[in-house]
């Protein structure tokens, strides 16, 4: 797995749509549902070319302006499957990071392993859709409280499988989510 950056989200309980009883929180990449924050004073001249936050401090200063909102504020970690999944020709293959971006990833000592999600990246480097929530695909298959799957092997098993096939846009990337203490 490749230091992918970090993110700072607005987390939301299961949604009522999505039919899986296990499930309990969304921490999908996405900010489909679990919005993405970047605080006033940041821009996106702090994204590094995984379209993510190079450093943890960055991340923590987007909670400490969303600490009054409804919806839980975390910070995520984030590594990255080095291929993604070409839908199309049913294979993987290689791709390159926005190299106008700086990657210079501080990675955290002690994160935490929630799951690995499945994300359509059809333009470009910026994570769209989560497959697992945002295209209703945990009522399907084997997922965790958190909304992800438990395994890297899992996630490539699925996806060679064919069973999230035509489902987002692709090519679809595996990221490792994990949560700071």
């Amino acid at each position: 797995m490749v230091p992918m950056g970090y993110m700072a989200k607005r987390i939301i309980a299961k949604p009522d749509w999505l039919k899986n009883a296990n499930v309990k929180k969304l921490f999908s990449v996405s900010g489909c549902n679990s919005h993405n924050l970047i605080c006033a004073e940041q821009d996106e001249s702090l994204l590094n070319g995984y379209w993510m936050l190079n450093r943890r401090s960055d991340a923590e200063r987007a909670l400490q302006l969303a600490a009054d909102d409804d919806a839980l504020p975390q910070a995520f970690y984030y590594e990255l499957y080095p291929q993604q999944w070409n839908d199309c020709l049913g294979q993987w293959e290689v791709f390159s990071v926005d190299s106008k971006r700086a990657v210079t990833i501080e990675v955290p000592e002690t994160p935490t392993l929630e799951g690995f999600d499945i994300v359509s990246f059809s333009m470009g480097n910026q994570p769209e859709c989560s497959l697992l929530s945002c295209s209703h695909l945990a009522e399907r298959v084997k997922v965790n409280e958190q909304c992800l799957l438990p395994t890297l092997e899992d996630a490539k098993a699925l996806l060679a499988s064919d069973q999230f096939h035509g489902c987002e846009p692709g090519p679809y990337r595996i990221l490792a989510v994990y949560s700071l203490n």
